[in-house]
């Protein structure tokens, strides 16, 4: 018998002799010794969750760990100094646990002899419980609650992933596939096209730093807000940006990083960004620079090369997941002019995503309204200006590398007012080509934004499922009127 065990006899068969330091010693190694054993019969539970001697022999445990506990409310390690408590973790689990076992906050309080206000503050993270409470939580059958539940994450020597390929994600046959419709008769090419191969990402990365471009998303005081207002609703616990289509990811990361400060507030422990894109180029641009702007400050960063019009397809969001993390969805840089059906992407794409949800995103405002073709050509700053020669770059540059035999592309801008969101209208930006042998010049609808009157595109989606939370001006010029608007699953 060695030493502690034979300490931990002595006090187990009331030798009066042992001094009180070396009974505190040997009750704590007991405590130590039972939570060993409990720790190894939850897991042998965990594989074997119908074995009813198992269930009750760590009932037992649990109890008798729960006899053994200290008389006062310092914290001790469960198993060793490297398990600890993670309390923004048991809040979201104590919820989820409690839910799947039908159990209302009141039924809870009562089975675990405490008032329901402190179930209430328990899961919403404002109060930690006693060890007394813990213990009682993790003896309670009916909730199956177990250690490994709510001990803080491992940060050991893992690897960590920090990119990750959708199903089917083939820019080979991406590119076979616009050099195909370039070099058709005409007709119109999805929106992605102007951003997939890299040239053509590159040109729109020299666009994102003209002083224009900076100048128009210049105002991050809105997006600061809507960390803030995130921050105060989603709750302790975790959290996941996801960034469609993030382009270079700068406002992306500014938003994150507003999160993170807020978010300590409110008992936001971790957050991890996630940027998806269909090109390569941008979203290695994205990561880079997510990770000089955020550092060490998220858990991780990972890249999604993907289409987020295929959101569905994707393991990562599918709706049979059981979340116990917020996630925060954004659509920035007027991406939103990239759907080609705002409610059919709203209603239907994001169908997977949970009540509680948040969605980020910004919008260009109608300068006219869209039943009057002649006032939006007088007031539409585009349309009075004209094309910018660094667009004419970007749009015309697939055509030039991929049409055989072309001779010359002339773009130009035309107006279509027959949107699916009332009071939405477009610009659509147009290329006629010019081949060699051929004295017809083939119509190419390149690229198109989007204008919309803000209250008939809140009740769109508000019709969609998504309650509108905030709106707020977000361009920093008249040449961009834009509103930064935040929405919440119901």
């Amino acid at each position: 018998m060695d030493a502690s065990a034979e300490s931990v006899a002595r006090v187990a068969t009331g030798g009066t002799d042992a001094p009180s330091s070396e009974v505190t010693a040997a009750l704590r190694e007991l405590r130590r010794q039972v939570a060993e054993v409990l720790n190894h019969g939850q897991r042998l539970l965990a594989l074997n969750p119908k074995h009813h001697a198992l269930r009750e022999s760590v009932m037992h445990l649990q109890k008798a760990q729960l006899c053994l506990r200290g008389g006062d409310d310092e914290e001790e390690p469960w198993v060793d100094g490297s398990v600890k408590v993670d309390w923004a973790r048991l809040a979201k689990q104590l919820k989820r646990k409690r839910m799947q076992a039908n159990l209302g906050q009141k039924e809870l309080a009562e089975l675990i002899d405490i008032s329901e206000a402190m179930v209430r503050a328990i899961e919403s993270g404002q109060r930690r419980p006693s060890r007394e409470v813990l213990l009682r939580l993790l003896a309670s059958p009916p909730l199956g609650l177990r250690l490994e539940d709510i001990t803080a994450d491992p940060t050991g020597d893992s690897i960590i992933p920090t990119s990750w390929l959708a199903p089917h994600y083939d820019p080979a046959q991406l590119i076979t596939s616009m050099v195909e419709q370039l070099n058709s008769s005409g007709g119109a090419l999805e929106q992605t096209t102007a951003y997939l191969d890299y040239q053509s990402a590159k040109d729109f990365l020299d666009i994102c730093e003209s002083p224009s471009y900076a100048k128009a998303f210049s105002n991050t005081i809105p997006l600061e807000h809507l960390a803030q207002r995130i921050a105060s609703s989603a709750g302790a616990g975790g959290l996941d940006v996801i960034a469609l289509g993030c382009g270079d990811a700068k406002r992306e990361s500014k938003l994150v990083e507003s999160l993170i400060q807020h978010g300590r507030r409110h008992g936001i422990t971790d957050v991890r960004l996630f940027l998806l894109d269909i090109s390569h180029l941008l979203l290695t641009v994205g990561h880079n620079n997510a990770r000089d702007i955020l550092g060490k400050s998220v858990t991780s960063i990972v890249a999604l090369h993907g289409n987020f019009h295929d959101l569905p397809k994707y393991p990562l969001y599918s709706e049979r997941d059981v979340r116990t993390r917020t996630r925060v969805f954004t659509m920035l840089g007027c991406t939103l002019a990239n759907l080609d059906n705002e409610v059919r992407f709203f209603r239907d794409t994001m169908a997977s995503a949970a009540a509680g949800d948040f969605f980020v995103l910004d919008f260009t405002n109608a300068y006219a309204p869209a039943d009057s073709p002649e006032l939006i050509r007088e007031q539409d700053p585009n349309l009075r200006a004209g094309i910018h020669a660094g667009s004419r770059t970007l749009l015309a540059g697939p055509l030039y590398r991929y049409v055989k035999g072309v001779t010359d592309v002339e773009l130009s801008l035309e107006i279509n007012t027959d949107g699916l969101i009332r009071g939405c209208y477009e610009l659509a930006y147009v290329a006629h080509v010019s081949t060699q042998g051929s004295p017809q010049k083939r119509r190419f609808a390149v690229f198109r934004n989007r204008r919309y009157e803000c209250e008939p595109l809140i009740e769109c989606l508000s019709r969609c499922g998504w309650q509108t939370l905030e709106r707020v001006p977000y361009g920093a010029s008249d040449r961009c009127d834009i509103t930064l608007a935040l929405l919440r699953k119901r």
